[in-house]
This record gives structure tokens, C-alpha cells and sequence, in this order.
């Protein structure tokens, strides 16, 4: 079974504005195996061009029921003083899964090797939970969703990005799938957090 997946998110408030996009495709091999292809792309409204891209190819193995080990790599290209930097990251995941009660549970840690062309290289250690509620009803109103996203550098024990979304899965057909959500995004690549408001649309075909 393969699913194709395109995301779409625009940034706003003081910070300017943005645009994201990205597209996954994910192979079934068996009961166990999944591959899963993605790429994002952001579209910098201020500069009228992408400043940031990359392409992941991500392999899982599942070893029981709610738990499976997954490798990662990928390749990336950053915009920044007219020209583009290259980078890359290798990922190593642990993802438990679950359905309890009428909520669906994914919890995935991931610790990546980050390198950089002009940058040292960096080692980080990431969450990515999301929660869906009212999995096993049959109605077909829009239901709720949270995720979060942390990113925590290694060597320094700071967390260096946050990510807290909420939104609901307005249409969930058997090849087409819309999401809405807001997304408050906090980071810091200096000292000092910034704050982001980020409200994004979630759009998924099943092929």
C-alpha cells in the first residue's frame, strides 16, 4: 500500500511570512516494513523564494505490536547570503503506537546526526507525539487532533526548538484526508526564544 501525503502551512504575524510544503510517499512492504520518501520545501514570501529543502528516505521495522525501530537519512539545502548551503542528517527512530480506548496514540523519539557544510556538526534528540481522539467513531464530523514537536541539542541539554499544534481532521476519505490546524512554534538559535503563530492546512491522497 503506498499513501501520498501534501502538507501546506502559512506562517503569519510580526515575523513575516511563510509557506511549507511537503510530500511523502510510504511503501508497505510486509506486515513489518515500511519505507517512507518525503520532501518539504519553504516558500519565503519576504524574499519571494524558497529558502529551505530537503528529502528524507526513512526505513521502519516493526517488533511487536505497539513498538518499532526506524533509520532515516537525509539530504537538505539551505538559502542564506546568496547561496545555497548543503547539509544532511542521519536519523536513528523509536516509535511506539497505539490505540487505547477511542484515542490513537504515536510517540517517536529520534536522535539525528546533523552536518553541515559551513556549520559544526550537530546531535540532537527530538519528539514527535501525536494524539488523534474519536478514532473508532463513525461520524463524520471533523475530529480533534494535538501533536508536539521538541528538538534538544545533545551537548548543550538545551531544547532549542518547540512545536504545539492543535487541529482537526475535517475530511478523512478513503483517498483523501484535509487537516486545519494552528501551530504556536518557539525556537531559539541564539539566547533568546522567538515566537511564531502558524496556522496550516494538511492535505493527504491515498494511492
Amino acid at each position: 500500500m503506498s499513501i501520498l501525503t501534501s502538507k501546506g502551512f502559512g506562517q503569519l504575524g510580526n515575523d513575516g511570512s511563510f509557506f511549507w510544503n511537503s510530500t511523502g510517499i510510504s511503501y508497505l512492504l510486509n506486515d513489518k516494513t515500511e519505507f517512507v520518501l518525503s520532501n518539504k520545501d519553504h516558500f519565503n514570501i519576504q524574499i519571494g523564494r524558497f529558502d529551505y529543502l530537503h528529502f528524507d528516505l526513512a526505513g521502519y521495522r516493526k517488533l511487536s505490536d505497539h513498538f518499532s525501530l526506524g533509520l532515516g537519512l537525509r539530504l537538505n539545502e539551505t538559502y542564506k547570503s546568496e547561496i545555497w548551503n548543503p547539509g544532511g542528517a542521519y536519523m536513528f527512530y523509536g516509535v511506539y503506537s497505539g490505540k487505547p480506548g477511542n484515542v490513537k496514540i504515536r510517540f517517536a523519539n529520534r536522535v539525528a546526526i546533523r552536518t553541515f557544510k559551513v556549520f559544526e556538526t550537530q546531535y540532537t534528540f527530538d519528539n514527535i507525539t501525536n494524539v488523534d481522539f474519536f478514532v473508532r467513531s463513525a461520524s463524520k464530523l471533523p475530529k480533534p487532533y494535538i501533536m508536539d514537536e521538541i528538538f534538544s541539542n545533545i551537548y548543550s541539554l538545551k531544547v532549542q526548538t518547540i512545536r504545539l499544534y492543535g487541529g482537526f481532521h475535517i475530511l478523512n476519505l478513503d483517498n483523501l484526508g484535509i487537516d486545519l490546524y494552528y501551530c504556536y512554534h518557539l525556537t531559539r538559535p541564539t539566547m533568546e526564544w522567538k515566537e511564531y503563530n502558524v496556522f496550516g492546512i494538511n492535505t493527504k491522497f491515498r494511492i
